[in-house]
Order: C-alpha cells, then sequence, then structure tokens
C-alpha cells in the first residue's frame, strides 16, 4: 500500500465510524421517542453516563493474584 492511500484509508473508517454512530443516535433516541420517554436524549445521557461508570469501576479494580506457575510433570532432562 502507498503511503498516500494510508491517510484515505484511515479517514474512510472514521468517517465510516462517524456515520454509524449518528444512524444508531437517531435510531436510539427514535425508538425511546416511539416508547413514550419524555426526555429521550437525558435517558441517553444518563444511560451512557451510568455505563461510563460501570466500565472505570471494573478498570479500577485490584488486578487478581497472578497465576502461578504449574510445576513439572517431568524433571528436566540433562542433555
Amino acid at each position: 500500500m502507498s503511503s498516500a492511500a494510508v491517510p484515505v484509508v484511515v479517514g474512510g473508517i472514521i468517517a465510516g465510524s462517524d456515520a454509524a454512530s449518528i444512524w444508531l443516535d437517531r435510531g436510539l433516541e427514535g425508538l425511546l421517542r416511539r416508547r413514550g420517554v419524555p426526555a429521550p436524549r437525558v435517558v441517553m445521557g444518563l444511560a451512557y453516563g451510568g455505563l461510563s461508570l460501570a466500565v472505570a469501576a471494573l478498570d479500577s479494580r485490584d488486578p487478581q493474584e497472578p497465576a502461578q506457575p504449574a510445576e513439572p510433570t517431568s524433571p528436566p532432562s540433562a542433555r
């Protein structure tokens, strides 16, 4: 791939993900409006905030003890 193609490909990926994000956002807002939610943007913001808080809480937990290496099943060979 030529060096000129890389920015074009990356730009296409970014533009596509932006378009998908807008499409999903409008779809979710429309779904909430059809369900009769009076302030769908506020509900979406609260849900996103709760999700972000949950991910941050899970991420900040102490890591578990590293697994102990398994004992060898046979003695090492004396080559």
